[in-house]
């Protein structure tokens, strides 16, 4: 029986297990990593939200009849995203707010920004309520 080259064959399939495992590992942490990244910035965006929930009850309470865009029809949430008029800040590079009041509703949105997360809050008699 000739022996020679099974060490190689051996050699091969270890090497073959191993770089399975650690593509099957690194897999693992870049889908956990990007998880958490995106949980990370959906939390700064809540709390952009509820930033501008604040500033709006702050702009209500100094005038009662403040609002920032006519009553909307159709599709709440594409609405709040995309064309409602609002009062926009932008504390820091990457970080921006808004804050919807529509025109003689009880009802107050803050919508807040960051990266590729949006969070909206709608505040209506004093309960809050997440829409996205």
């Amino acid at each position: 029986m000739n022996k020679n080259g099974i060490a190689l064959i051996y050699t091969i399939l270890i090497t073959s297990l191993l770089l399975a495992l650690g593509t099957g590992l690194a897999s693992i942490i870049f889908s956990t990593t990007a998880s958490l990244h995106a949980q990370k910035e959906y939390t700064y965006s809540f709390y952009l939200a509820e930033a501008a929930i604040e500033l709006g009850k702050k702009q209500l309470h100094d005038n009662p009849f403040w609002y920032t865009d006519l009553n909307h029809q159709g599709d709440l949430i594409n609405w709040l995203k995309t064309t409602a008029k609002g009062l926009t800040k932008s504390p820091k590079d990457g970080y921006t707010l808004k804050i919807v009041k529509e025109y003689n509703t009880p009802i107050l949105y803050g919508i807040g920004y960051h990266g590729k997360s949006c969070a909206i809050i709608k505040l209506q008699n004093n309960f809050f309520e997440e829409l996205e």
